[in-house]
């Protein structure tokens, strides 16, 4: 019933198959929610955290930092707002730790220095989001397996490519099966001031 207005025909036939008791589910009535369950202080809570991860975001761009580079802290002043929410800021605001300290007015603080391994965990990311533009422009499905190639002179992104860890979270995400570092004729992207090219081909 909740989806029929956006799904009108995906909606219907499960309705349908399900056994509904009308000749359509636009002909039932909208479901009525019970009161009761509604807990308030969860929903005053929510608009906090939008507000908390509003305001973080707009740091982000006022600093000019990209939003898959993670950040190693926020501080949330003067929200009410229980460590249990932490999680839901981090991962909208992409930082590593979430801190909630009074104050007299809401506001949020970023930690904007980027360490070492911050700096080499935003690179992975933005090597991800490259390979993945390629599979993209390239039609491929997921169910395509791919290997790449790849050519940098850049500290941190060959420091990406030496960790097997790395590397093995890099074909997981991109579905591919080896990387090469070699002369390619692939695109060359930008990451951190850094330039990789990275060329990919469907095996």
């Amino acid at each position: 019933k909740v989806m029929a207005p956006f799904m009108p025909f995906a909606s219907d036939y499960l309705y349908q198959d399900l056994g509904g008791k009308l000749e359509s589910v636009h002909l039932e009535k909208w479901p009525e929610a019970n009161q009761a369950l509604i807990d308030q202080s969860v929903i005053d809570q929510m608009e906090q955290v939008r507000k908390v991860v509003e305001q973080g975001l707009g740091a982000r761009a006022e600093a000019g930092m990209k939003i898959r580079q993670p950040l190693g802290k926020l501080t949330a002043f003067g929200f009410n707002l229980s460590a249990e929410f932490s999680s839901l800021v981090a991962d909208e605001v992409n930082v590593k730790e979430v801190v909630f300290e009074k104050g007299e007015t809401m506001k949020v603080e970023l930690d904007l220095v980027i360490t070492e391994d911050l700096k080499i965990e935003g690179a992975v990311r933005e090597i991800v989001r490259a390979i993945n533009d390629q599979r993209k422009k390239q039609g491929l499905t997921i169910g395509d397996k791919i290997k790449a190639s790849w050519k940098s002179d850049g500290e941190v992104i060959g420091k990406v490519f030496a960790s097997d860890a790395l590397v093995s979270e890099l074909k997981k995400s991109t579905l591919t099966e080896e990387f090469n570092s070699q002369e390619n004729e692939g695109k060359e992207v930008e990451i951190n001031g850094e330039k990789i090219k990275l060329e990919v081909v469907k095996i």
